[in-house]
């Protein structure tokens, strides 16, 4: 349960600090004192959103801390610690700063960074929370269902048929392109044909391009090539003064001098090794000029080779052309695939026909479930609907399939019906309900949640809205109930529910400064309450008849409680 909760520069709260307990706590006070500032701070340190409207005027930052006891071990904060063991006490803190137009937003469980979305997907386990937004939904059906399966608490039918339709829904998108594909299958098909025909009849092999291009190269320049070598042959070894007989002559030269003068004898095996060396030039270049080829025709062809290659890359709009190579391949294995198509059509229609009855025999059995925890509902509903002075009122909560509309949450429509009065048919509680009986409708509905699905915390804000009287003790006495076994938080205006309370706290305002202060005070001793909700019957509290009431009341509910204690 919530044990603490601190508030710093929130709207007209400076500073704030409740130490929260088990059973029924009110907070009261008068209009604008700053009472709904607690629920809206308990909001967004659980995640909600902050505007810098709500920083306390004069101020850049807001900070917001609750402690949750977690002596029971099940507080869901597991998932935020990422395994570590959550601690006996966990303590959530948020800060909030503006400054020149930047924003810096911090939040931390138990000492441990985490963000805003990670800490709302377990809010709802840790603090339910009541307020006008919450009395808007119950008007909207499409709420209804969602009330239902929680009280049903059937979360393996749901989560079957959760499994079911996306495969469903996936199988429906598939069989829908390929059927689309299969009317366009016969241009493509054509288009496909032709391309495989003639990147087929073109051969294109991988590397061919730059080999070509090297080729044209040497056919184009042959004779330059072949003139060349002739020249270079002539120089070194076949004309008249050679260089290559030159050579020898000196090397022969020198041989008769090496007898005198030893040092010329190295020189000598110098040029030796440069004479080998040049007849193997000689001779590398001869294999050179007996393999350059002069065709014209030849040169044409490969140049006609390449000319296509270029066509063909603007056509497929590549790069290069061993680009064409694996588009030939894809061209290839689509024609496989569309010329399968009709299989394919065959065989997919029978999947999402099966998989279609898979999800209306799952959606049958939810209905089922549905049908019967709705007849429970009805039930459990028109019990605590009398225990709020509305014994002949009526609730139905119909539960209609629709085969066409079967999703991830089955196919049933569900929309909570009700009837204040006996002899008036049951109509939609969004068109007949007045403003307390919803009240009392969205009350019966968090006590009868409360036993199939446990929340530690309920706030209610304004529960009271529009009642009063019998009415307004009859609420109280069933937040008294309820929070018997859960911590029960009550922002009211009403004395007769505030009169069931085991904690009594006021907030009221204050000027200090020039500034407006928000004062929050727990009300522990007796008279301090009675005087309380003796302001709240008469606006006085000072009154003998306000307070000989207000003792009055407390009595009653005192009485009424039974096993708390006065």
């Amino acid at each position: 349960m919530l044990s603490y909760l601190s508030i710093r520069n929130l709207a007209i709260i400076d500073r704030v600090e409740l130490e929260l307990y088990p059973g029924l706590t009110v907070v009261t006070g008068e209009t604008g004192a700053g009472k709904s500032m607690l629920l809206s701070a308990l909001t967004m340190l659980l995640g909600g959103s902050v505007s810098r409207d709500s920083v306390r005027s004069g101020e850049d930052s807001l900070s917001l801390e609750g402690v949750w006891d977690n002596g029971s071990g099940t507080l869901p904060f597991g998932s935020l610690l990422e395994g570590d063991e959550v601690p006996g006490e966990v303590v959530v803190r948020r800060n909030v700063a503006f400054s020149d137009g930047s924003r810096r937003d911090r939040l931390l469980v138990a000492d441990r960074l985490t963000n805003r979305t990670s800490l709302q997907e377990i809010a709802g386990d840790l603090v339910n929370i009541s307020s006008q937004h919450e009395y808007i939904g119950l008007m909207k059906k499409g709420e209804h269902l969602s009330i239902l399966d929680r009280y049903a608490g059937h979360s393996a039918l749901l989560a079957r048929m959760d499994a079911l339709a996306p495969r469903h829904e996936a199988l429906v998108r598939e069989l829908r392109e390929l059927s689309e594909q299969a009317v366009r299958r016969e241009a493509r098909v054509a288009e496909l044909t032709d391309r495989v025909e003639e990147l087929t009849a073109a051969g294109v092999a991988a590397g061919e391009e730059e080999e070509l291009h090297q080729r044209v190269s040497r056919l184009a320049h042959s004779v330059d090539i072949a003139n060349a070598l002739g020249q270079a042959l002539e120089q070194l070894y076949e004309g008249e003064r050679d260089v290559v007989s030159s050579l020898s002559s000196v090397e022969r030269a020198l041989s008769g001098a090496s007898r005198f003068e030893p040092a010329i004898a190295p020189c000598i095996d110098r040029l030796v090794c440069a004479k080998v060396e040049l007849e193997d030039i000689v001779g590398q270049l001869r294999r050179l000029a007996g393999s350059v080829e002069v065709d014209p025709a030849l040169l044409d062809h490969l140049q006609e080779r390449l000319a296509l290659l270029q066509k063909l890359k603007r056509r497929y709009a590549v790069d290069r052309a061993d680009a064409l190579v694996p588009l030939l391949e894809a061209a290839r294995a689509e024609l496989l695939r569309l010329e399968d198509v009709e299989v394919h059509l065959g065989r997919l229609g029978q999947e999402v026909a099966d998989a279609r009855r898979a999800m209306l025999e799952q959606a049958a059995r939810l209905h089922e479930a549905r049908v019967r925890v709705a007849l429970k509902l009805e039930k459990a509903l028109q019990g605590m609907l009398g225990l709020l002075e509305m014994k002949k009122a009526r609730f139905a909560v119909p539960v209609e399939l629709d085969e066409g509309r079967v999703g991830r949450l089955g196919g049933d429509d569900v929309e909570f019906l009700f009837s204040a009065n006996t002899g008036e048919e049951a109509r939609p509680l969004r068109r007949v309900a007045s403003g307390g009986e919803l009240s009392r409708v969205l009350l019966a509905l968090k006590a009868v949640l409360a036993e199939a699905y446990p929340v530690p915390t309920y706030v209610f804000d304004e529960i009271d809205s529009g009642i009063g009287g019998r009415t307004a003790l009859a609420v109280g006495r069933l937040l008294a109930r309820l929070a018997r076994s859960h911590q029960v938080i009550c922002i009211t205006h009403t004395a007769q529910l505030a009169a069931f309370s085991d904690h009594h706290y006021v907030v009221t305002k204050e000027e200090r400064g020039g500034k407006t202060h928000a004062r929050l005070t727990r009300l522990e001793a007796a008279e301090a309450r009675v005087r309380e909700i003796a302001r709240m019957l008469s606006g006085l509290d000072d009154s003998p008849t306000a307070l000989s009431h207000a003792s009055e009341l407390m009595e009653a509910a005192c009485k009424e409680k039974q096993t708390l204690s006065c």
